[in-house]
C-alpha cells in the first residue's frame, strides 16, 4: 500500500536536494489557502540505508525552508530545526520537462515510508547529527 498516496503526487514537488541525475531527496509542500501546510520529501539514497523512503508526513502552520550557513537547506517548525540537508534546495520552478520527469519518478519508486525501526542506535545518532538537529 502507498504510504500517504494522497500527498506525494507531482503537484506537490516543490524541489531537490543532491544531483539531479543521481537520486536526488525529492520535497513536497501544500500550501491550502486555509489551514496548515503538509510537508514531507523522499529520501531515494542515502548512506544509512533505511533512511530511504517516505518521510512521515507533518502538518504545521509554522513549517519553513530556511537557507543554513553552508548554503544547505534546513527545515523548520515550530522554532527548530527539524532537518538539515547536505546540500541546498533547487526548486522546481524552471526546471525542464526531464528533470521534473526524473523528480516524479521517485513516487513510484519509493511508496512505503521510512523504516526507522530498522535503525541502529549508532545510525539514528549519524542520522540526527548526535542531537545537533532534534529531530527525533
Amino acid at each position: 500500500m502507498n504510504d500517504r498516496a494522497d500527498f506525494y503526487i507531482v503537484e506537490n514537488i516543490i524541489g531537490y536536494t543532491g544531483q539531479i541525475d543521481q537520486n536526488p531527496t525529492v520535497y513536497f509542500l501544500t500550501s491550502p489557502a486555509q489551514g496548515p501546510n503538509e510537508y514531507g520529501h523522499i529520501t531515494q539514497s542515502h548512506q544509512i540505508g533505511p533512511n530511504e523512503g517516505r518521510e512521515t508526513v507533518r502538518r504545521s502552520s509554522m513549517y519553513e525552508i530556511r537557507v543554513g550557513p553552508g548554503g544547505e537547506l534546513e527545515e523548520w517548525d515550530g522554532g527548530r530545526c527539524i532537518h538539515r540537508s547536505r546540500n541546498p534546495l533547487i526548486p522546481i520552478a524552471g526546471l525542464s520537462a526531464k528533470s521534473r520527469y526524473l523528480l516524479s519518478c521517485s513516487i513510484a519508486r519509493f511508496t512505503e515510508k521510512k523504516r526507522i525501526d530498522r535503525f541502529t542506535e549508532q545510525q539514528i545518532d549519524e542520522l540526527y547529527d548526535y542531537g545537533v538537529v532534534l529531530g527525533r
